[in-house]
């Protein structure tokens, strides 16, 4: 048996030499192989020339991990101890800091969510009598009556110059305990992102910050400033109001009040008197020929300067957005193609500014209260004049654009072209085009109906000249876009509802749509836009009795790059016709006429 020769080899040596380890520790698994190393060992050991250095490094082999875990243990473990104590404090004072922001945090939205919430779960208008209103209102109706105002409809036009007849009948508005009541008035133009900077800018975005700042501001008569910082507040932060916390305090709410429930809660917060107004409001983010052409809304009535005025604090979503959109700016998804977080953003500002400290005469064209006396008009709108009016987006009094004819919502044809015509400032840079549709809200092709669009530059004015085919109904829907700005590409300005009771037969004489993607003929704004300004013939159609027609146009710049063409009725290329050229800001176009034809004649720069 090799191993316990071994064990009793192993034991003299270690009486001999007790400091030699090596081979207890080689024999901690008794295997057979190891026999080898044994034996030299043994020899080394023997050996006297060997014996010191043997010590020497058995020494070593035994004491060195232990002495100098010891001494690592002695001399490090005071730094060690050191660097973890320095590092406990570092995390310790990060821990405190976050703590102690949590804790302002926190302390702020418990600060605000007490000087809030009370207001919220427990609304309340402001209460007044209206029955002492409606005794000095009553008269002056009369007065409007009397000199015909309800025998026209009411346009915008009509309602503004009833209203002046506060003037003519000299009567001041009634007051209660020294505080003016909600009564018609001739309006001053509000504008929420007007020039003026907004002294509220610094608020930030959570709902906690709002609160505490009007909080602070109700000790402020300036009706003015705390308005504005709701108003700008919600348009940029819609996405964190909370709503969700809301709804759970006040469960009785309902979705088409809640926006206007919440800014009456904040006037009223920060003293403003707010009341909340309940109606309808039309939709045009629907198919305006489906049932649903109207829907269940609220909005408020706040008093400034002595006014009161109106305000709609209801957003629009981003669905609603999408639905301003022409099909052409739309993916195959039916997703604006350049819609982003700005432009949203921009959109909505738009519609609060459209709605903020409204006149009731702009307001009464979306907007129909259940009780008459909140539309603040000297000529009230009957329920049936406001439902068969045109659909008219807030979009539509943000480009200051006017309705010249077919003001009702239901336009009836019998065969012929439908025309339709827009007025707008002159200082404006505008270009329009519609889209028609069918009953199944598919865009109508241009062999059943096709719209054309003509421009006068001299009254800035637009016309839209609709050929249907086919009897039916059809949904048209009308886009303007501001080429001065452009950022917000085409807008939805109105919505109209058109039947068509006769089968109308395309004539050789009706004009096709218009080349190169444009609806309109002849000269417009985005030809002044491109330095060309027409001088001797202004209309979309000329009329050549010659053999040479000579056209003359104002050029803002001698290097400017024009591509003419013409085309003919079959299609052929004539451009080979037509010469220009530039001397002294001055644009000649000379057309060598074919004969006895049509032709299109596109500039291109």
């Amino acid at each position: 048996m090799n191993v316990p020769v071994e064990e009793e080899e192993v034991e003299e040596e270690k009486e001999e030499m007790p400091a030699i380890v090596v081979e207890p520790e080689v024999q901690e698994e008794p295997k057979i192989e190891e026999e080898p190393s044994v034996i030299e060992v043994e020899e080394e050991v023997k050996t006297p020339e060997n014996e010191v250095p043997a010590i020497e490094i058995s020494n070593v082999v035994e004491e060195e991990p232990e002495q100098q875990e010891e001494k690592k243990s002695a001399e490090e473990l005071v730094e060690e101890e050191n660097e973890e104590i320095e590092q406990d404090a570092k995390e310790t004072d990060r821990d405190s800091g976050i703590d102690e922001e949590m804790e302002i945090e926190d302390e702020d939205a418990k600060l605000a969510r007490n000087e809030f919430f009370p207001i919220w779960s427990k609304p309340k208008d402001f209460a007044f009598d209206l029955n002492l209103a409606k005794e000095v209102f009553e008269p002056l109706q009369e007065f409007v009556r009397k000199r015909g105002f309800y025998q026209a409809v009411p346009t915008l036009d009509v309602l503004q110059r009833a209203q002046k007849c506060i003037r003519l009948f000299n009567v001041k508005p009634p007051r209660e305990d020294g505080m003016p009541l909600p009564f018609p008035f001739i309006p001053e133009k509000y504008s929420l992102y007007g020039d003026k900077g907004s002294q509220n800018s610094q608020i930030k975005d959570d709902f906690s910050s709002l609160v505490l700042a009007l909080k602070k501001l109700s000790t402020s008569s300036d009706e003015m400033t705390k308005i504005e910082a709701i108003c700008k507040w919600m348009t940029n932060n819609l996405d964190k109001i909370p709503t969700e916390a809301l709804v759970n305090e006040r469960k009785t709410i309902s979705k088409h009040n809640f926006h206007a429930e919440l800014f009456s809660s904040l006037c009223r917060l920060c003293g403003v008197k707010c009341i909340v107004i309940k109606g309808r409001r039309k939709t045009f983010e629907e198919d305006s020929m489906s049932d649903r052409l109207t829907c269940k809304a609220a909005w408020c009535i706040v008093l400034v300067k002595g006014q009161w005025r109106f305000i709609d604090a209801s957003l629009p979503s981003f669905d609603t957005i999408i639905e301003t959109v022409p099909t052409f700016e739309q993916n195959e998804e039916g997703l604006p193609k350049s819609m982003n977080a700005r432009k949203l953003t921009s959109l909505r500002k738009i519609f609060m500014d459209c709605y903020y400290l409204n006149d009731q005469e702009i307001m009464i064209n979306t907007h129909f209260p259940n009780e008459e006396y909140w539309q603040l008009l000297c000529r009230s709108v009957s329920e049936e004049e406001w439902e068969q009016s045109a659909t008219i987006t807030p979009f539509f009094y943000y480009l200051d654009l006017s309705l010249q004819m077919k003001t009702s919502r239901l336009i009836r044809c019998n065969g012929h072209p439908l025309i339709m015509s827009f007025t707008y400032p002159v200082e404006k840079y505008l270009t329009f085009v519609a889209e028609l549709y069918d009953d199944q809200r598919m865009v109508v092709p241009d062999d059943t109906a096709f719209i054309t669009l003509e421009a006068d530059l001299r009254i800035k004015s637009v016309t839209l000249q609709i050929y249907i085919k086919s009897p039916g109904h059809f949904l048209l829907r009308t886009f303007c876009k501001d080429l001065a700005s452009g950022e917000n590409g085409f807008l939805l300005i109105c919505t109209h509802d058109i039947e068509v009771l006769k089968e109308n037969a395309f004539s050789e004489d009706t004009p096709s749509t218009p080349p190169a993607g444009r609806q309109g003929w002849g000269p417009a704004d985005d030809t002044l836009l491109a330095g060309i300004s027409p001088v001797s013939h202004r209309q979309s159609v000329i009329e050549c009795s010659n053999d040479i027609l000579d056209l003359t146009f104002d050029s803002k710049r001698d290097d400017i790059e024009l591509r003419i063409s013409l085309i003919d009725s079959k299609g052929v290329d004539l451009s080979r016709r037509v010469i220009h050229w530039n001397d002294n800001q001055r644009l000649y176009v000379k057309v060598n006429s074919p004969g006895n034809s049509s032709c299109v004649l596109t500039y291109t720069v």
